[in-house]
């Protein structure tokens, strides 16, 4: 079972101004109002979902209040006005927050995760 925890350390990550600041490749980047904005489209990228892009938008947009999903172009685009750094931000965190840690051999080894 997930840790109520653990997918609010996520969403605080995601929702964060200063993610998308850091992530941001260029400086026009997510200042309009778009039908998939920055943290939408960080949430539909952590859907791990074993299915086509577009399936997986649809599915996004259907559960999300509607609309026109965006098509797997215009996600693509969206895609390469960011950088890695959001989820870089995630995963230290989490190693931080103690979910996982390193263990004596170098696996890792997932842990309860606590908030501190």
């Amino acid at each position: 079972m997930i840790s109520i925890n653990l997918l609010d350390y996520i969403a605080k990550a995601v929702d964060d101004n200063g993610t998308l600041e850091a992530a941001r490749l260029h400086e026009k980047a997510f200042t309009r109002n778009r039908s998939m904005p920055f943290t939408n489209a960080l949430y539909c990228m952590l859907d791990m979902r074993t299915t086509t892009l577009q399936t997986r938008l649809n599915a996004f947009f259907r559960h999300n209040g509607g609309g026109n999903p965006i098509s797997q172009q215009a996600f693509s685009k969206l895609r390469a006005n960011f950088d890695h750094s959001p989820f870089e931000k995630i995963v230290r965190g989490l190693v931080k927050g103690g979910i996982f840690r390193k263990s004596s051999t170098d696996n890792v080894e997932w842990l309860p995760f606590v908030k501190r």
